[in-house]
C-alpha cells in the first residue's frame, strides 16, 4: 500500500483494506474480527464482506440492534455482546 496516495484512503474500500492489511501486519499473532453493523447500505455491507473474506478476517454480522439516533442504545450494546458471544461459541473460539 505504499504506492497509494492519501487521497485513495478517503474512499471506503481502500481505507478498509488498508486498515485490515495494517492490523494483520502489526498484530500477526492476534485473531481479528470485524463487526458489521446492521442497517448499512447494501454496497457497504457487500464491500465489508468481500474485504474481510480477502483478508481472511471473520465478519460478525450484527442483526436487529436497538438504536437511538442510529447508534446502539444500552440495550443494543447488550445485543452486540450477546451476538458476538454466540458467534464465538458457534465457531469454537
Amino acid at each position: 500500500y505504499a504506492d497509494w496516495s492519501k487521497k485513495d484512503l478517503y474512499s471506503f474500500r481502500p481505507a478498509m483494506a488498508y486498515l485490515l492489511d495494517t492490523m494483520i501486519d502489526y498484530y500477526p499473532n492476534v485473531e481479528i474480527y470485524f463487526l458489521l453493523n446492521d442497517g448499512l447500505g447494501k454496497e457497504i455491507s457487500e464491500s465489508v464482506r468481500m474485504i474481510c473474506k480477502h483478508y481472511q478476517v471473520d465478519c460478525i454480522e450484527l442483526k436487529g440492534l436497538d438504536k437511538m439516533s442510529g447508534h446502539p442504545s444500552v440495550k443494543g450494546m447488550k445485543q452486540i455482546s450477546e451476538q458476538v458471544k454466540a458467534y464465538m461459541v458457534a465457531h469454537g473460539k
